[in-house]
């Protein structure tokens, strides 16, 4: 398979985890989300979330312009990935992706991502073909406590929520070997596909959520082994 990997990290700096403990206390999405896609009124996302998106959104179509200009990418398809908040930077992301080119095939993988948007735009987002055709993936497991973070609750504009397509580790390990669920959709917040404990901690053994997990990564690899310096 031949595609243009387009990645967003996650949490590397303090300016980062500004933004993350941000999301996980903001009481509402408070940026309205603009997209060549026409959202519905009252679409929020993380404001936090929307702008590093846009600091980088210029550079990043300009980037795949270029690349599939040439002849020997013209056929390539584009895959965005994240993890952690830049899971969620890629979500947002993809909807300019699919909007600036029609002609490519789309397909997002996100990795502990957390709440991004309220539920009338992550709504919006299931009703979108790169969506319903099977070509989004949010994954998470059972002790990663980022992807619980920022409030969710009944209230459609008001509270954030997860968008599709979930994909669920229910007994994380270390291991390529750990079993995967593919969850219900219930609009992207399927009880049975999400994290249960109760307590955060730095050491697995002692059980509750568990940070090293989120930031050591998913499948048997280290996602900051992947960090370009």
């Amino acid at each position: 398979m031949n595609a243009i990997i387009v990645a967003y990290r996650g949490t590397l700096s303090a300016q980062n985890a500004l933004v993350d403990i941000d999301s996980l206390f903001k009481s509402q999405p408070d940026s309205t989300f603009s997209s060549n896609l026409s959202p519905p009124a009252n679409a929020f996302v993380h404001s936090g979330f929307q702008n590093a998106y846009s600091a980088s959104a210029n550079d990043v179509i300009d980037t795949i312009n270029k690349i599939l200009s040439q002849d020997q990418f013209s056929n390539y398809e584009i895959h965005v990935v994240g993890h952690s908040m830049g899971g969620a930077i890629a979500s947002i992301a993809t909807l300019d992706i699919v909007a600036t080119f029609p002609n490519s095939v789309v397909k997002t993988y996100t990795y502990g991502q957390p709440r991004t948007g309220n539920k009338i735009w992550s709504d919006w987002y299931n009703s979108l073909p790169i969506v319903t055709s099977g070509n989004v993936y949010r994954i998470t497991h059972n002790i990663d406590p980022v992807p619980q973070g920022a409030p969710t609750c009944s209230d459609p504009v008001l509270c954030y929520h997860h968008h599709d397509t979930p994909i669920f580790l229910p007994d994380f390990a270390y291991t390529d070997s750990a079993p995967v669920v593919s969850c219900e959709s219930n609009a992207g917040e399927d009880i049975n596909c999400q994290a249960t404990e109760t307590f955060v901690t730095l050491n697995p053994l002692q059980g509750g959520f568990d940070i090293s997990a989120h930031l050591i990564g998913y499948f048997d690899h280290n996602i900051l082994g992947f960090i370009c310096l």
